[in-house]
């Protein structure tokens, strides 16, 4: 007897029928929110690219990863045929300006991915990489996440 009732208010205000036999739950449209998510989530479908951090002594040419990453933003040209990741310019600009630093940083973009999961992924597989054929010194210490995949290498 309610069930009818509820069905034709439903009706009334202007849902379809198939939500009417649902109970009466009108179904939303989603919100801009919820259509596109923002560029940080592993949901993002923006092209991404992976790059790395590296240092060196100012006296020396040897040279150590410090830092892998990625982003979705802008990739520019500096100083170089290759672009080169605007976050990772930012962040090595930041790096070289510590007065009294020993470490000469620069960047380069590794690889590009189409979209965050898969450029997460890569990430991951990078520092995995990485800890895997480096002493335990030579750990990208700057690299707070994402932690390697487990292996019985490092313990």
């Amino acid at each position: 007897m309610i069930r009818p009732l509820i069905c034709a208010l439903v009706l009334a205000l202007g849902a379809s029928s198939a939500d009417a036999a649902k109970g009466g739950r009108a179904s939303r449209p989603p919100s801009p929110a919820q259509a596109k998510p923002h560029g940080n989530s592993a949901a993002s479908t923006k092209p991404q690219h992976l790059y790395a951090i590296t240092k060196r002594l100012k006296e020396g040419t040897k040279t150590k990863i410090a830092k892998f990453g990625i982003s979705g933003g802008a990739e520019v040209m500096r100083g170089g045929a290759r672009p080169k990741s605007a976050r990772a310019e930012w962040q090595v600009k930041k790096l070289n300006a510590v007065e009294n630093s020993k470490y000469v940083y620069s960047s380069r973009i590794i690889d590009r991915a189409p979209n965050r999961r898969s450029a997460l992924f890569m990430e991951r597989q990078a520092v995995t990489r990485h800890a895997a054929s480096a002493k335990r010194d030579e750990y990208p210490l700057s690299n707070k996440r994402p932690k390697p995949f487990p292996f019985s290498r490092l313990k």
